[in-house]
C-alpha cells in the first residue's frame, strides 16, 4: 500500500495548526507530513529562538521541515519547489497567505498595505456603489475598538 503524504506549505501559525490537525490525521494513516516554509525559521512571528524550538519538536515526531524555498506548482502527484526539488504528495495545504491582485494598485481608492479600505458591509471606503471582498480587502474596522 502506497503511503499518504502531506505537504503544508507555510510555517506560521496557520501552517502549525494544519500540521497539528493533520499530524493527528496522519497518525491514523500512517502519512508522512512535511512543512515547507521559506524562511530561516518556522514561527516567524515569535522569534528565531522559539521557531528553533519548535522545529526541533518537529523533527522530533517525524515531520520532515524544508526551509528556505516555496512551492512553485502542485500537480496532484507532487510539489514543486522554488529549488527546483520535488515531494510526492497526495494532500497539499496552503497556508502561506496570498498578496492582493495588482488591479487594485491603481484604483483611486483609500488602501492599507495594499488592500482596500472597506466598511463592515464591504463597502469601498469614500467610494459610493462599490464593495470587495477576499484578499484584496483590509478590514481596519476589525481591530479597531468600536
Amino acid at each position: 500500500m502506497k503511503k499518504t503524504s502531506i505537504v503544508i506549505a507555510g510555517g506560521g501559525f496557520a501552517g502549525f495548526s494544519a500540521m497539528y490537525l493533520d499530524k493527528t490525521l496522519a497518525r491514523r494513516a500512517e502519512a508522512e507530513v512535511t512543512i515547507i516554509h521559506p524562511g530561516d525559521f518556522l514561527l516567524p512571528e515569535l522569534g528565531q529562538e522559539l521557531g528553533a524550538y519548535a522545529e526541533r519538536k518537529l523533527r522530533e515526531r517525524k515531520v520532515d521541515v524544508i526551509k528556505g524555498v516555496r512551492v512553485a506548482s502542485y500537480d496532484g502527484p507532487l510539489v514543486t519547489l522554488t529549488d527546483g526539488n520535488t515531494i510526492p504528495a497526495s494532500t497539499l495545504i496552503w497556508t502561506a497567505g496570498v498578496k492582493p491582485s495588482q488591479v487594485i494598485a491603481p484604483l483611486p481608492c483609500q488602501k492599507e498595505r495594499c488592500r482596500l479600505l472597506v466598511s463592515e458591509y464591504l463597502a469601498v471606503t469614500g467610494v459610493p456603489g462599490l464593495w470587495a471582498a477576499g484578499e484584496v480587502v483590509g478590514c481596519q474596522w476589525l481591530s479597531s475598538p468600536p
